[in-house]
């Protein structure tokens, strides 16, 4: 019988379950975490921890200065919106609301609830705008994989874009370094930033640059975040029909019922993974005790099925996702890397607005002249 086509928003699930299970630790829970009423609850760590600082200090600095914000770039037509999670109303509308020649919004965000809130909390307080009549559109799916037509459209249909990536969505790296800040990688997710601006425009840019790790650890060490994690988990291990799991005696345990997974599995709370050399808070899920897991064996090449088999040690641990800690003059360089690479555009630092280590980073995206 054919396998079942899986959702696109599904690809690559039981891999990363797998390889995190077997050691090929990636960090790349955070695809998924948003699914299966995650974004529910973590919009209940958010707003329920008054420690997390980019939700509330990106907030601030939003709520008190995006009218200045919004006067650096009353050109702008078009208005770009990424990962707007929960918290639109909170934090870029406030810029929104004062762009006065604003015409269209377009939200982009791996959760559909979440673009679908935004487009609400838009429409109920449209009245408020300095703009009229501005048209709302969603786009459902991680921002580094929007087709290029479409910023190639809004350089033709739009005097000057914006684009807005705040809450630290740039460093949430997927890639776990070892020895020093993964900067390849900020560069990489800049230059997606970029291209949404349809290489003519304005980009705001919000990250923690938080290293005190004690700071990191009221953020983060947190019960609600813990049922955020474990919920993202026990959902990777629903939809991943090739693992299966035994206790040391070999009885066979349902991964389908979380009560079982919560007895094998934990958040860290208590041991903070903090590395001031890459910047990194990982957030790690710990096995409470002893199992066994079992997964087919991709390496078969002539279509049979054959398992592989590992033995899970109390205290095994793996990371689900990452929080690095960048900085301004880390995010500049990456900057000043692309302008000098790119053949089509330049970006120029316009101001770093900050509060605690939070950063609300703006730049200007200015097209090169053409090469003859």
């Amino acid at each position: 019988m054919a396998k079942k086509k899986q959702d696109k928003h599904l690809e690559g699930i039981e891999q990363a379950t797998k390889d995190m299970l077997f050691g090929q630790n990636l960090a790349n829970g955070g695809r998924y975490a948003y699914l299966n009423g995650g974004g529910a609850k973590f919009n209940e760590f958010i707003r329920n921890n008054e420690n997390y600082p980019s939700f509330w200090k990106e907030g601030e600095i939003l709520s008190e200065q995006g009218q200045a914000i919004a006067n650096e770039m009353q050109d702008v037509e078009h208005a770009v919106i990424v990962g707007p999670g929960s918290a639109f109303g909170e934090k870029e509308w406030h810029v929104i609301k004062h762009l006065k020649n604003l015409k269209s919004v377009t939200f982009i965000d791996i959760a559909e609830k979440f673009n679908q809130a935004a487009v609400q909390t838009f429409n109920d307080h449209a009245d408020e705008m300095a703009a009229k009549n501005v048209k709302v559109s969603s786009i459902t799916g991680p921002f580094q994989e929007i087709d290029k037509k479409a910023p190639e459209r809004w350089g033709k249909d739009y005097k000057k874009n914006l684009v807005m990536c705040v809450g630290s969505l740039i460093t949430n790296i997927e890639k776990l370094a070892k020895d020093s800040y993964p900067e390849t990688e900020t560069q990489s997710a800049l230059r997606d930033i970029f291209r949404l601006a349809a290489n003519d425009g304005y980009a705001v840019i919000g990250y923690n640059a938080i290293e005190k790790q004690s700071t990191l650890q009221k953020a983060y060490a947190n019960t609600y975040l813990a049922e955020f994690m474990m919920n993202a988990w026990h959902f990777m291990l629903l939809n991943s029909p090739d693992i299966r799991i035994e206790d040391i005696n070999g009885n066979p345990l349902d991964k389908n019922d979380r009560a079982v997974i919560d007895d094998l599995f934990a958040y860290e709370m208590d041991d903070p993974k903090f590395d001031p050399a890459t910047r990194n808070y990982a957030h790690v899920i710990k096995a409470k005790k002893s199992f066994r897991v079992y997964a087919k064996d991709d390496t078969v090449e002539d279509g049979s099925f054959e398992e592989i088999c590992k033995d899970i040690e109390a205290g095994f641990s793996f990371t689900m996702i990452n929080s690095y800690q960048a900085s301004t003059s880390l995010v500049n360089t990456q900057v000043n890397n692309i302008s000098k690479t790119s053949k089509i555009y330049e970006a120029k630092e316009t101001l770093a607005r900050g509060k605690e280590n939070v950063y609300l980073h703006s730049f200007k995206i200015t097209p090169k002249p053409h090469q003859s």
